[in-house]
């Protein structure tokens, strides 16, 4: 089987998030947001073209990344809390 990087290269055209998302789904054949979070990350640093690292260069260096992404995990964590706590409301 051909590795992520280069199913990627082969169909990736605009670098869209719709796109990158169906080019991971047909890749793993699952969605996405099932994915583990390596995985997920792996995928995020292919279409960067760069390292684990130098994205957490990237988040730390950059305080309005950093609070964008702060900003978004609260809102995951706050949603499956209020799921779980009141799913019969």
């Amino acid at each position: 089987m051909v590795n992520f990087e280069q199913y990627l290269i082969k169909n990736i055209y605009g670098g869209r998030i719709s796109e990158i998302y169906d080019i991971s789904e047909n890749y793993f054949n699952q969605s996405p947001q099932d994915l583990a979070p390596e995985t997920k990350l792996h995928i995020l640093c292919s279409i960067m073209k760069i390292t684990p690292s130098d994205l957490d260069e990237i988040i730390s260096s950059h305080s309005a990344v950093s609070r964008t992404i702060k900003g978004h995990a609260f809102e995951v964590v706050f949603d499956a809390m209020m799921h779980v706590n009141y799913s019969d409301l």
